[in-house]
């Protein structure tokens, strides 16, 4: 199997087996909900407006953030650095 196709599989049971997490709902209560709201639109526009992918994207570690997920960092104020982390993803530059 392809590193691609287990990559996908992950994906999928990831998103499958979480509809709800606790951390999402943390962060829109708290005082950061308006950093998630300013880069809402960025995460959507990189992921084509496909909410499975950037929900996935939203909960799975990233090996840029040092293994951190960007909800985590989300809730512990970290808004700038997330930010950053989407821009590069954007265009591609990955150290």
């Amino acid at each position: 199997m392809s590193a691609r196709l287990r990559k996908k599989k992950l994906y999928r049971k990831v998103f499958n087996g979480i509809v709800f997490d606790q951390r999402l709902t943390d962060l829109m209560m708290s005082e950061s909900a308006d950093g998630w709201r300013a880069i809402e639109s960025d995460v959507m526009n990189l992921f084509g407006n496909d909410r499975k992918a950037a929900w996935a994207w939203f909960i799975t570690p990233a090996i840029a953030l040092d293994g951190n997920r960007p909800v985590d960092l989300m809730t512990n104020g970290n808004v700038q650095l997330v930010r950053e982390h989407l821009i590069r993803l954007r265009y591609g530059v990955y150290t």
